[in-house]
């Protein structure tokens, strides 16, 4: 109550990143730890660095999309139904 609609979007939007950065980083973290392990194997995990780059790009536009449901839904819904309980 009483925050601009920028305000609200803005927060969001960040709180989606965070989740975006966040999440890439560990699962980034557990594929290279994978890859590295396999290399001794017959069959190598690759993970090139245009590929990693590629999974963060696709990373940080499904968490804005996403994000914009939660954004609809914040700026649509009746102050009044958030204290009701």
């Amino acid at each position: 109550m009483g925050a601009t609609n920028s305000t609200i979007y803005r927060v969001i939007l960040i709180q989606a990143m965070l989740a975006a950065v966040m999440g890439y980083a560990i699962g980034i973290s557990i594929g290279l730890l994978i890859s590295q392990g396999s290399l001794d194997g017959a069959v190598p995990i690759l993970l090139p660095l245009p590929i990693a780059g590629g999974i963060f790009a696709l990373t940080v536009v499904m968490c804005a999309a996403a994000s914009l449901l939660s954004i609809r839904k914040a700026t649509t819904i009746d102050p009044a139904m958030v204290f009701r309980g």
